[in-house]
């Protein structure tokens, strides 16, 4: 019996499946790379991979807001039908595995009071963030399940993520030695290291195994507020670049203030994050800086020109 991963080859999902397998689980990897054709991942095929498992953790999705900003219809097609297609599919099956949906800061909206708490009230203001709090909702009125939300942050520190995200894209134009585009410099974000994110995953694994019960809605979160201007002068500092900074204003769609708090997870989980900003942007930019590989270019709307083939669809997730 084993625990079946979506999204298993993107940056959460590649990272856990390794630190799970390493920690001596069975993993067994969903992910839209894997198959011909992306539109029949949740379909009734997976349901022998399915009944082998005592766990599952949901990643796969459309993970930018701007992708749902840009194309609404798909990131409904793939957060929220594809989601309820395989909730549909979960609810058919005996073994009744436990289940973790990683969910995100975003289903907040904005907040007047922070640190945000998970007891927050739950206002979304984009489509990315509307189809989590749907799933949300319909994850916990799962009857007979073990599950567990875990609201996410601001996630890096990974080679596999979108270079167009605001540290990826900033770390590799300093490098360069290319302007940096801040869109909203006093716009505060809570950045969460990868590995932290994964350690708190692993936790999460632990706890639903162990305690046969379900958790309530956790922060994987830093509660370390940081301007984009600072996240900027930040990365210009450990990179030694001279790359201007140009500002812009926010864009309309984007959360403008959240730090979480992880008091929660601190007492359920026993997770607090490991990594500062500056440890954590030190490591992603030596694994830059190591990679032999020449920075990608902005690959997001080659993946969009393409999209009516779906050739480039196991790129989003």
């Amino acid at each position: 019996m084993g625990i079946l991963i979506t999204g298993a080859a993107g940056l959460i999902g590649s990272a856990l499946v390794k630190k799970l397998e390493n920690q001596g689980h069975e993993v067994i990897s969903c992910d839209i790379r894997f198959c011909n054709n992306p539109l029949s991942f949740f379909s009734e095929d997976i349901v022998p991979l399915l009944a082998k498992c005592t766990g599952i953790i949901h990643l796969a999705a459309i993970s930018r807001v701007i992708h749902g900003e840009l194309y609404p219809e798909l990131c409904k097609k793939i957060n929220v039908d594809g989601t309820m297609q395989f909730l549909g599919l979960c609810k058919s099956l005996s073994n009744k595995p436990w289940f973790i949906y990683a969910s995100s800061r975003e289903v907040y909206g904005e907040q007047k009071e922070l640190p945000v708490t998970e007891s927050a009230s739950i206002n979304p203001i984009n489509n990315y963030a509307k189809g989590k709090a749907f799933i949300e909702k319909q994850i916990t009125s799962l009857k007979d399940f073990n599950v567990a939300i875990l609201r996410f942050s601001n996630v890096y520190g990974g080679l596999l993520d979108h270079n167009s995200r605001v540290i990826p894209a900033l770390c590799i134009n300093a490098l360069r030695g290319d302007p940096i585009k801040i869109e909203g410099k006093e716009c505060v974000f809570d950045f969460t290291y990868l590995d932290d994110v994964i350690e708190g995953i692993c936790l999460t694994v632990k706890y639903l195994q162990s305690e046969k019960s379900s958790l309530p809605a956790i922060h994987l979160t830093t509660n370390s507020p940081c301007t984009l201007e600072n996240l900027a002068k930040t990365i210009l500092k450990v990179t030694k670049s001279d790359s201007r900074i140009d500002f812009y204003p926010p864009r309309n769609f984007d959360v403008t203030k959240f730090h979480g708090d992880f008091t929660r997870a601190k007492e359920l989980l026993g997770w607090s994050p490991k990594h500062s900003l500056e440890v954590g942007l030190s490591k992603f930019i030596k694994s830059l800086q190591n990679n032999t590989q020449e920075y990608p270019n902005n690959i997001d709307m080659v993946i969009y020109e393409n999209i009516k083939s779906y050739s480039w669809l196991p790129s989003l997730l």
